[in-house]
């Protein structure tokens, strides 16, 4: 959770100028965001040991994941 918190201070801390960077950070802050509440989840469902809740928080955790190294690859391909 630290590593994420760091990465999301560090998005929301640039200097964007443009509506083109502006929208890149937003998504990129959306993408981080999501992954920082499905480990809060998966941490909470392994806390509470229900072996229902930690296999939604395995599926959560799985899509959060796909979803930012989708957005990453786009991002390394120079998104729009």
């Amino acid at each position: 959770m630290t590593d994420i918190a760091s990465e999301q201070s560090k998005t929301a801390a640039l200097d964007v100028t443009t509506p083109a960077q502006r929208s890149l950070q937003q998504r990129t802050t959306s993408a981080i965001d999501r992954v920082a509440v499905d480990v809060s989840a998966a941490r909470a469902a392994l806390q509470e040991g229900s072996p229902d809740r930690l296999l939604q928080a395995e599926d959560r955790m799985r899509s959060a994941v796909d979803v930012a190294d989708a957005w990453s690859t786009r991002l390394g391909k120079g998104a729009p």
